[in-house]
């Protein structure tokens, strides 16, 4: 394991680890590998604290399940029965958000709503959660126990309530609840963490793209029950692990049982979702995982029931992509026989082509500039084929890393096997696409026109049209000058105005282009509400603002007849290039006000 893991960090350039895996009850492996700091100070398991992300998930969800068992909450009342300073918009009447569908990721709300600009380096200026939960309340865009969509406004929300009936705050909820009961003594939610929490916190990276690592600063959150600003070491989270695998868990039947079986499934014959895990099959056992990730660190749990085994990693940097979050797991379970469960056999006669189509994640945000960070992102592409297979593309959805399309052979009613490989898929009702590789991110279906790729290319072919009226319109205004050409101000205007566009317009594609290059930065821009966000939102409303104009000038241009016909075609293919840019841009909610 020790090959694996220091090979794993110098592939993927993340200067530290820290492991652990417990096996029957016991801690078998508790290991730190390379840098904690900047110092060069060793990762100690022990006894260095890692931020662990959306990882924390499952204290909030052993929380609430452990005030479950003592009667104080019920897994199926109205969240709105709990709540006393603020109530959950009742959109869809009859059909109540209850905590089953926050601990599910199920209760229907617009994912990520209000995380722009939420995080802050000091934990002072947060609102506290009740105020921030109030203030930024997502819509509901599905029905609550229908569609998975990843939601931390959801499981904030579920700390928040179990908080609460408790009497306590948050930090105190899981500190009393889940933390001391376990023995999790380097383990805290409390923003900042209490002194002497750890004897080390690791510093989060970034590879600075010369060789060397860039710090990335810890951020603060409102929604601590999600994950940010929650402290953990390996070995504690080996106590964690230990728990949820024991026959008389310190924490309760309920927790334990809440969190290893099976809870919601898209469809009913593949995994799905246990409270808060993703079920799974790993190196052939039953699996169940949670992963956690915020700017400069990222970690993992994986739990196999049926052998008693878990294993724990987290690293202190973002690294280059390469580094497998799951391929420890994998390993250390292949060790373990597993069971001959044999091959599915393939399900003849079957039409499948009533799944085709295009499907897009319920991640993608509905109402907030991080809908941004989706735009180029291709749909899945589903395509039948004759023999009542299909074949996808656009995102894999493959057990194989090299696999850009994958073919699907059908064992079962809208249930499908990949062809040499593991992994499977399924379809639910109302279209919806789920993977057995990652059951949080589900797909459903769409027109052709919603595609992010498609809007990427459209704002990039309008955007250069832009551009190019930027560097053409001057142009014909000094060869106008020199035919000795004079123009009416309303002429004079729309080409100054077209020129304006097009370096708006380019400076927003320049400024957008260099924010995306690094995924884990703009995640870090967004959740900060960097300035250089605001900014190019403020350049995307003034291109909406200047396609307008230059939409009224094309049409006084033919209407006063300014110009040869060339030009007005030019000034009118300007106006339409504009328009859709700035169509795209009021899409992905980059324009305001407010900046927000």
């Amino acid at each position: 394991m020790t090959d694996w893991v220091t090979e794993a960090l110098a592939d993927a350039d993340i200067p530290g680890a820290a492991v652990s895996v417990v096996h029957g009850g016991e801690e078998v492996v508790s290991a730190g590998y390379g840098d904690a700091t900047v110092e060069g100070e060793a990762v100690d398991p022990a006894r260095t604290a890692f931020f662990a992300g959306s990882t924390a998930k499952l204290f909030t969800t052993a929380a609430v399940l452990r005030l479950v068992e003592a009667g104080a909450l019920d897994l199926d009342r109205d969240v709105n029965d709990y709540l006393t300073s603020f109530h959950i918009h009742d959109t869809h009447s009859g059909r109540p958000v209850t905590l089953r569908h926050l601990l599910t990721h199920t209760g229907g709300f617009d994912p990520d709503y209000g995380l722009f600009g939420s995080a802050d380096p000091d934990p002072a200026r947060l609102p506290d959660l009740a105020e921030s939960l109030a203030a930024w309340q997502p819509d509901r865009v599905n029905p609550p126990g229908e569609v998975i969509a990843y939601d931390n406004y959801g499981v904030a929300l579920a700390g928040h309530i179990a908080a609460e009936a408790a009497g306590l705050d948050y930090p105190a909820l899981v500190e009393r609840e889940v933390f001391t009961p376990l023995g999790m003594s380097h383990t805290s939610a409390a923003q900042p963490a209490p002194p002497g929490l750890a004897a080390t916190t690791a510093t989060g990276h970034r590879p600075d793209g010369a060789g060397g690592q860039t710090v990335v600063p810890a951020l603060a959150h409102p929604w601590a029950p999600t994950g940010p600003g929650q402290l953990t070491t390996a070995t504690d989270m080996g106590r964690f692990m230990i728990d949820q695998l024991s026959d008389v868990p310190v924490l309760g039947d309920t927790a334990t049982t809440g969190m290893t079986t099976g809870q919601f499934r898209t469809h009913p014959d593949a995994p799905g979702l246990t409270f808060m895990y993703e079920e799974g099959t790993t190196a052939g056992h039953r699996s169940l995982f949670k992963s956690g990730d915020v700017p400069g660190f990222h970690s993992a749990v994986t739990l196999f029931p049926e052998v008693e085994l878990g294993v724990f990693v987290v690293v202190n940097g973002d690294g280059n992509g390469d580094f497998d979050i799951r391929g420890l797991a994998a390993a250390v379970a292949s060790a373990i026989p597993a069971p001959d469960t044999g091959e599915a056999e393939t399900v003849r006669d079957t039409d499948s082509g009533h799944l085709a189509g295009d499907y897009l994640s319920t991640r993608l945000p509905g109402d907030s500039v991080l809908r941004a960070q989706f735009l180029g992102s291709p749909p899945v592409s589903v395509v039948a084929t004759g023999d009542g297979g299909l074949i996808t593309s656009g995102i894999t959805l493959s057990s194989r890393a090299d696999a850009t399309t994958q073919r699907w052979r059908p064992i079962g009613p809208d249930l499908f096997q990949e062809v040499d490989g593991t992994a499977t898929i399924a379809f639910g009702p109302d279209g919806v696409l789920t993977g057995s590789l990652d059951q949080s991110q589900v797909y459903q279906r769409v027109g052709w026109w919603r595609s992010p790729a498609l809007h990427l290319w459209l704002l990039l072919g309008a955007g250069l049209t832009g551009v190019v009226a930027a560097l053409w319109f001057p142009v014909a205004a000094l060869i106008a000058r020199r035919r000795g050409e004079r123009h009416p101000i309303g002429a004079r205007l729309a080409r100054l105005s077209a020129t304006a566009a097009g370096v708006l317009v380019g400076l927003l594609l320049y400024g957008f282009a260099s924010l995306t290059a690094d995924p884990a930065a703009a995640s870090e821009a967004m959740v900060t509400g960097a300035f250089s966000v605001k900014v190019l939102m403020v350049i995307a409303t003034l291109v909406g603002a200047f396609a307008v104009a230059v939409a009224g000038f094309a049409v006084a241009a033919w209407c006063r007849r300014w110009w040869r016909p060339a030009g007005r075609a030019g000034l009118t293919i300007v106006a339409v290039a504009l328009s859709i840019t700035a169509a795209v841009l009021f899409e992905y909610e980059m324009t305001g006000p407010p900046f927000v």
